[in-house]
Order: structure tokens, then C-alpha cells, then sequence
């Protein structure tokens, strides 16, 4: 029996002993995977760091953008209800002035025709005026340019003397 126990216990110390090789093994590998992963862990944590720093950085810039753009946007947005105002108060008063031109244009339209009419008279009337219709026709035409002539021009059209016999218009070498 003793022989047993000392096979026994030789066979424990050589399992023992390979056990004990394996482990030193083992454990060479795992401090080696330690080292490898506490390097690889501080190259990727640093990577990392500096990915996170580089976005802080694009997101405090986007943040300026925006910011940026938001009173642009602001600004613009009241340059455009400014041109707007403008643009509302140039149609007014380009209806006010095509108003105007219309009443301009109608009262010197009148004006032509009572100046031709006035003419036409003036033609057809062979030796003595009549009084009254071209003082009519002159205070047609005096109210339709009043606003337009200058003092002299009115009181011009407003001196009508009584017609005299019209001369006799010819000239040198008129023949009879």
C-alpha cells in the first residue's frame, strides 16, 4: 500500500507539475492579452477622445451657423416686408399718377377740340365776327387751360374787343 501512495503521490507531482506548466502557460498568455487589450483600449479610448473633441468642435461650429443664419433669415425677412411696404406704396401712387394722367390727358383732349372748334369759326367767318360765339368759345378754352396758363395767357384770352370788318389779308403779287 505504501508503494500506491507513493505512485500515487508521483503521479499527483508530475500532474501536478504539468498542471502547473500549463497554468504558467495559461497565465503568460492571459498577461500577454492583458497588455495587447490595455494597449489597444488606451489607442481606441484616445481615438475616441479625439473623434469626440473634433465633433464638439463641428457642433459648437454648426451651433455659429445656425445662429448665423437665423439673423440673416431675420434680416432679410424684414427687407423683404420693407420691400413690400415699398412696393405697395409705389402701386398707389402709380395709380394715383395714372389717374392724374387721365384727368391731364381728357382736359387737354378738350382743350384741342375747343381750340379746333374755336379755329373752325375763325376760318369759316368771312367778314365780321360774331361776338358771341367766339366770346363762348374763348371762355371754353379759358376754362379748360386756366389751371395751365400764366396770368398774361389769361388775361389775353379774357380782352375781347368788339370784331371790326376783317381787312382785306393780301399781299403783293395776290391776285383779284
Amino acid at each position: 500500500p505504501v508503494e500506491g501512495v507513493i505512485t500515487l503521490l508521483q503521479g499527483l507531482a508530475k500532474t501536478s507539475e504539468s498542471e502547473g506548466k500549463e497554468e504558467e502557460v495559461l497565465y503568460s498568455k492571459f498577461e500577454h492579452w492583458c497588455a495587447t487589450s490595455i494597449k489597444t483600449l488606451a489607442t481606441t479610448t484616445a481615438e475616441e477622445k479625439a473623434k469626440l473633441e473634433t465633433l464638439a468642435s463641428q457642433i459648437a461650429s454648426y451651433n455659429k451657423t445656425i445662429s448665423v443664419l437665423d439673423s440673416e433669415i431675420g434680416a432679410l425677412t424684414d427687407e423683404l416686408l420693407t420691400l413690400s411696404e415699398e412696393g405697395s406704396a409705389a402701386q398707389k401712387e402709380r395709380g394715383a399718377g395714372a389717374q392724374l394722367y387721365s384727368e391731364e390727358k381728357a382736359a387737354l383732349d378738350d382743350t384741342i377740340a375747343a381750340i379746333k372748334e374755336a379755329l373752325q369759326i375763325l376760318t369759316t367767318t368771312k367778314s365780321k365776327t360774331d361776338t358771341g360765339l367766339l366770346q363762348q368759345t374763348l371762355q371754353k378754352v379759358t376754362a379748360l387751360v386756366r389751371y395751365k396758363a400764366t396770368p398774361s395767357q389769361l388775361k389775353l384770352l379774357q380782352e375781347v374787343d368788339e370784331p371790326k370788318e376783317r381787312p382785306d389779308l393780301k399781299t403783293e403779287g395776290d391776285y383779284d
